[in-house]
């Protein structure tokens, strides 16, 4: 096919123009994420696991008043584990 002018650019994705609807299941990896992407609010409920976790990253202020209520026990309190 003739051109006028410059031949157009293939398989170029215009800004904006894909979607969620566009995008295929599991089409989006980790690699693809930007750092701080991902904000709190996007986190669904108990997505956050044990496993997930990095040790020593959940402190005192930060559990909720009753969360270990019941799970001491009395050598616990006494030997500080």
């Amino acid at each position: 096919m003739a051109y006028i002018g410059s031949k157009p650019a293939e398989n170029v994705v215009e800004n904006d123009s894909i979607d969620t609807a566009k995008l295929a299941n599991n089409s989006v990896t980790t690699d693809k994420i930007a750092a701080g992407a991902v904000a709190t609010v996007d986190l669904q409920d108990q997505a956050i696991t044990t496993d997930k976790l990095a040790d020593n990253s959940v402190t005192g202020p930060k559990l909720n008043g009753g969360a270990i209520f019941g799970r001491l026990t009395a050598l616990s309190v006494i030997f500080g584990q």
